[in-house]
């Protein structure tokens, strides 16, 4: 004859069936927010291949071989360790497709960002940064302080010294 379980028995198998499925919540978001944070840095070196508020941030892009080798290597790196069991030491857990969906698209984020900060700095603050087929003419004003003009391809730069 079986005996039937008690309260107490089911009320502890209830508490430990629910605190696994905390536990692995947890360690589902905290693996979603680990990829997200992987992903906006990806995202984020692309942007800053550009420095002189230039919209083209793909422009070259295949033309450094040690840059793109970077990039393909980490976005391997981080496929093999959330979704292999190397997944177990970093305490995360495999993602399943809409969450990775969810992880590019945070990271995709920063281009649109990234567009923004370039139009405003070029349009409303009105930055001269030297851009493609710029010269660029150099001051020392002394004590580490340089200032730098774009100057049109070509034409001579003339920067009137001054000692202080």
């Amino acid at each position: 004859m079986q005996a039937h379980p008690s309260c107490t028995q089911i009320w502890e198998e209830f508490e430990k069936f629910y605190e696994r499925s905390e536990e692995l919540d947890e360690r589902r978001s905290k693996s979603l927010l680990f990829n997200a944070f992987i992903f906006m840095q990806l995202f984020n070196e692309l942007n800053a291949r550009k420095i002189a508020d230039e919209y083209n941030i793909f422009e070259g892009l295949f033309s450094s071989p040690i840059f793109f080798g970077v990039i393909a290597t980490t976005t391997l790196l981080q496929i093999i360790i959330v979704q292999t069991p190397v997944s177990t030491i970093f305490k995360i857990t495999p993602l399943n497709g809409v969450e990775w969906a969810v992880s590019l698209a945070f990271g995709f984020v920063s281009f649109p960002l990234s567009m923004a900060t370039r139009f405003i700095s070029r349009n409303v603050f009105g930055c001269n940064l030297p851009r493609k087929g710029q010269d660029v003419a150099e001051m020392d004003l002394g004590y580490g302080t340089k200032v730098i003009e774009a100057v049109p391809s070509g034409s001579s730069p003339m920067i009137a010294s001054k000692e202080v």
